[in-house]
C-alpha cells in the first residue's frame, strides 16, 4: 500500500456498432459478466450525475433528428445510411482503489464510497466542460460495483473499485461556407452557417508545440487530457495521487522505451477488442440461455399439442361409423328428375341409409361441430409451433458463428496476458535499466570532474600564476608545450561529445595522450613530427640508399663460377 496513487483519464471513440455494447456495460443491462468482480447485489450503490431517458443511440438519433448535432461530413456505411465513424466516446476516470480507502477521513468523509461521489463529481464537472455542453453527455455513472479481490484479502473485508465512466457526443463546431454555386457572388467564402458537427478525430485532434530546445513537436490531446485532469482534481482540494503515467508522450525514448510503448499500445488496442469481446459474450449468453427456455417452452407446448391430438384421435374414434355412413351415401345414385310432380323414387335400400345417416348426424351434430373447431385450432397451432422451431434453427445457426467469434476472444484474451506479462517483465527491466543508467552517470560525471582536474593541473607546468609560480616548468620542450595543449583540447572534445558542458568549459579554459591526443599534438607542431613511411616506402627507401652507396664504389671484376668434374672428364 506504500505505492503511488495516480490519476487515469481514459478516452476512447466507438462506432454505431459498438455503442449498444458499452450501454450494457455501463448501464448494467446484462445478467452476466465475464468479470466474475462485477457483484450486482451492489448495484444499487452505483451513482448516477447524468441518467439517460433512452438508449444511448435513440437519444443520438433524436439530436440529430432536432438538428442539435450533424453528421454532415462523416464517412457513411456501405448502405449510405448510418455513419460508420466514431459518433460516441467514453472518459473513464479512475484513481487507484485504495486510495479512497486511505485518504477519506483525511479528506472529512465518513466512507471510501462518500468520498469517492465527492471526487468523481468534481471530475464530472471536468468532463462538462471537455465535452462542451452538458446535453451532449449520454450517461455519466460512478460504479462501485465492481469488487478489487486483491485488496479485499489484504484488508480482510469487501473493497470496491470506484471509477467515473462518461458517456458522450464528441462535437465541434465547424463553419460552413456559400460556394461558387450561390447566385450572390459577393457571399462566395464568407460563413454561410455554422453546425454542430460529430467529429471524434477533430474533437481530440493533436497540437504542436515549440520546445525549450526550439524544435516544434506533437502533443497528443489524450496526455494534455491527463495534465488538465491532474490539475482540476488539485485545483479542487484534493491531494496525495500523481498524474497518470499511462500513454506518456516524452521525449528522447530509448529503443526499450519506443518497443514498450509500441507493445503498451497494442496490449491497449487488444484490450479494447476484449472489452468488446467479453461484452458481447454476455450477450450471446444471455440469447442462448434465453433460447434455452424458448427451446424448453416449444417442446412442452409440442407434447401438450400431441397429448391433446392424441385425445381428439379418441374422441373421433366412435365417429368413424359416421364417416363410412356419409362415404356409403356417396355411392347412392340419385334419381333421374321426373318429367311431372315433386316426388322422386329410390330403392328401399337407399332411402334406409339415408334415414339413419340423418338420425346419426342429428344425434352428434354439435359434437361434431366441437371437433371441427379443436381440429382447425390444433392444426392452427401446429403450424405455429412450426415456425417458432424455424425462428429457433436460424438462430442456433447465428449463434454458431458467435461462438467461433467467443473462441477468437479467447484467443485474444490470450495475447493480452501474454503482452501484460512481457510488459511487466519489460517494466522491470527498464526500472533496473534506469537505476543502472543513473550510476554510470554519476560514476561518467566524476570521470570528467577528475579529467577537468587532471588537464588543470597539468596547465600549471605552462601556465601557473603568481601565487602558483613554483609548478610552471621553464624547461619543458616545444613538444611537451604541445602535449599539454593537445591534452586540454581532448579533453574539451571528449566532454563535449559525451554532453558533459561544465567540465568542456572548464577545461576549454586551459585551452585533447593515447592516439587521439598525439593525432591533436600532430596538428599543432608537425614540424615535430616527421611522416611515418610504409613498409613499402621504407623498402624503396633502403633500396636508392643501396644504390645510391653502389654508385659511389668502384666497379669489380665478377667472381668465375668454379667448374666441378664428372667422373666422364677424368
Amino acid at each position: 500500500m506504500s505505492k503511488p496513487h495516480q490519476s487515469v483519464v481514459r478516452n476512447q471513440g466507438y462506432t454505431r456498432a459498438a455503442v449498444s455494447h458499452i450501454e450494457r456495460h455501463n448501464e448494467r443491462k446484462n445478467e452476466n459478466y465475464s468479470n466474475i468482480d462485477v457483484d450486482l447485489t451492489q448495484t444499487c450503490n452505483n451513482v448516477y450525475f447524468k441518467n439517460s431517458d433512452s438508449t444511448y443511440l435513440g437519444a443520438f438519433d433524436k439530436m440529430v433528428q432536432d438538428d442539435e448535432i450533424s453528421t454532415r461530413g462523416l464517412k457513411l456505411n456501405n448502405e449510405g445510411t448510418k455513419p460508420e465513424s466514431n459518433i460516441v466516446a467514453e472518459m473513464i476516470f479512475d484513481v487507484n482503489t485504495e486510495y479512497f480507502e486511505m485518504h477519506h477521513e483525511q479528506h472529512g468523509y465518513a466512507s471510501a464510497h462518500e468520498f469517492a461521489n465527492a471526487f468523481y463529481y468534481d471530475a464530472y464537472q471536468m468532463a462538462v466542460k471537455e465535452v462542451g455542453d452538458e446535453k451532449y453527455i449520454l450517461s455519466a455513472v460512478m460504479h462501485a460495483d465492481e469488487r478489487n479481490k486483491g485488496l479485499s484479502e489484504e484488508l480482510g473485508r469487501d473493497v470496491f473499485h470506484y471509477h467515473l465512466h462518461v458517456t458522450y457526443i464528441p462535437v465541434v463546431q465547424k463553419e460552413i461556407f456559400w460556394t461558387k454555386r450561390c447566385k450572390d457572388l459577393a457571399l462566395v467564402g464568407t460563413v454561410k452557417e455554422v453546425i454542430n458537427q460529430v467529429n471524434h478525430s477533430k474533437k481530440w485532434e493533436s497540437e504542436k508545440e515549440v520546445g525549450e530546445d526550439g524544435k516544434e513537436r506533437l502533443v497528443y490531446s489524450y496526455s494534455k487530457l491527463q495534465d488538465r485532469y491532474h490539475d482540476h482534481m488539485k485545483a479542487a482540494g484534493y491531494s496525495g495521487f500523481e498524474r497518470g503515467k499511462e500513454k506518456s508522450t516524452a521525449k528522447h525514448l530509448s529503443v526499450l522505451e519506443y518497443k514498450a510503448k509500441m507493445r503498451q499500445a497494442e496490449l491497449d488496442d487488444k484490450i479494447s477488442k476484449l472489452e468488446l469481446a467479453d461484452m458481447e459474450k454476455d450477450e450471446v449468453q444471455t440469447e442462448i440461455g434465453n433460447l434455452r427456455d424458448e427451446r424448453n417452452s416449444l417442446r412442452a407446448e409440442t407434447d401438450l399439442l400431441q397429448f391433446e391430438k392424441e385425445q381428439l384421435e379418441t374422441e373421433v374414434a366412435p365417429l368413424r361409423e359416421l364417416q363410412k355412413l356419409k362415404i356409403e351415401t356417396e355411392k347412392i345414385k340419385t334419381p333421374p328428375k321426373p318429367s311431372f310432380g315433386t316426388n322422386v323414387k329410390i330403392p328401399y335400400e337407399d332411402l334406409l341409409k339415408l334415414k339413419k345417416m340423418a338420425n346419426t348426424y342429428i344425434a352428434n351434430r354439435d359434437e361434431i361441430k366441437n371437433l371441427r373447431t379443436r381440429t382447425a385450432d390444433v392444426e392452427k397451432r401446429e403450424t405455429a409451433a412450426t415456425d417458432k422451431e424455424k425462428k429457433l434453427n436460424a438462430r442456433e445457426k447465428n449463434l454458431v458463428g458467435k461462438e467461433t467469434a467467443l473462441a477468437e476472444a479467447a484467443d485474444i484474451k490470450a495475447d493480452r496476458d501474454r503482452l501484460q506479462s512481457h510488459s511487466q517483465w519489460q517494466s522491470g527491466a527498464m526500472a533496473e535499466r534506469d537505476v543502472k543508467i543513473s550510476v554510470q552517470s554519476e560514476k561518467l560525471t566524476e570521470a570528467y570532474d577528475a579529467i577537468a582536474h587532471i588537464v588543470k593541473a597539468a596547465r600549471l607546468l605552462k601556465y601557473a600564476g603568481n601565487n602558483l609560480a613554483e609548478y610552471k616548468n621553464e624547461n619543458l620542450t616545444e613538444k611537451q608545450y604541445a602535449m599539454l595543449d593537445a591534452l586540454a583540447n581532448y579533453g574539451v572534445r571528449l566532454a563535449t561529445k559525451n554532453n558533459f558542458q561544465s567540465q568542456a568549459e572548464e577545461m576549454r579554459k586551459f585551452v585533447s595522450l593515447a592516439s587521439n591526443i598525439e593525432d591533436e599534438m600532430k596538428i599543432l607542431v608537425p614540424h615535430l613530427y616527421p611522416k611515418q613511411l610504409t613498409s613499402y616506402e621504407k623498402l624503396l627507401q633502403k633500396r636508392e640508399q643501396q644504390n645510391s652507396k653502389n654508385e659511389n664504389q668502384p666497379p669489380t671484376k665478377p667472381l668465375q663460377k668454379s667448374r666441378s668434374y664428372s667422373r666422364d672428364d677424368r
